[in-house]
């Protein structure tokens, strides 16, 4: 099974352990509705755990958490630093020319004559549009992930075919 993040494990709040998370997802009342299965993940033990969400409460950009299988700060805090995590398959499909940012990762960018860029590290999103951090042979790019740059999004290929723009790189 394959896991998307959802955000990470930054704090705990109050006695009854509440878990403080920064989140890395939009799309935060459907991923955290009470009764979901989430996951915990500590990418260092690579160990993994499931949860079932109890409540939640959003502030800014951090979620406030609770989960079934913790009533008290200090079984709370083991959890600092892990991972929340949800299975890919449990995803809605999506629409046409809408992707999910971990199905672009490691996808391989390229001009439509064939000349490659190179592998997407990472999507970033800083409101105005998704950003594609792409490491070429030498260094690093950053390309909007934008319809009037694209040429074909290939998933399933894991390809990335854009428009020759002058200036782009």
């Amino acid at each position: 099974m394959e896991y998307i993040n959802l955000g990470k494990i930054i704090n705990t709040r109050g006695l009854k352990g509440e878990l403080k998370l920064l989140s890395f997802s939009d799309f935060v009342s459907e991923r955290y509705q009470k009764g979901s299965k989430i996951y915990f993940y500590n990418e260092e033990l690579d160990l993994r755990e499931s949860f079932t969400v109890s409540k939640y409460t959003v502030s800014g950009d951090f979620i406030y958490l609770q989960v079934l299988e913790i009533q008290d700060v200090e079984t709370a805090k083991k959890y600092k630093d892990f991972l929340v995590q949800f299975p890919t398959e449990a995803l809605p499909k999506l629409d046409g020319d809408h992707y999910y940012y971990y199905e672009l990762i490691n996808c391989e960018v390229s001009f439509e004559d064939g000349e490659k860029i190179g592998l997407v590290l990472a999507v970033e999103n800083y409101g105005a549009q998704a950003i594609l951090r792409v490491q070429g042979s030498e260094k690093q790019y950053l390309i909007p992930f934008v319809a009037s740059y694209l040429v074909k999004v290939d998933i399933e290929q894991k390809r990335i075919i854009i428009k020759r723009i002058e200036g782009l790189l």
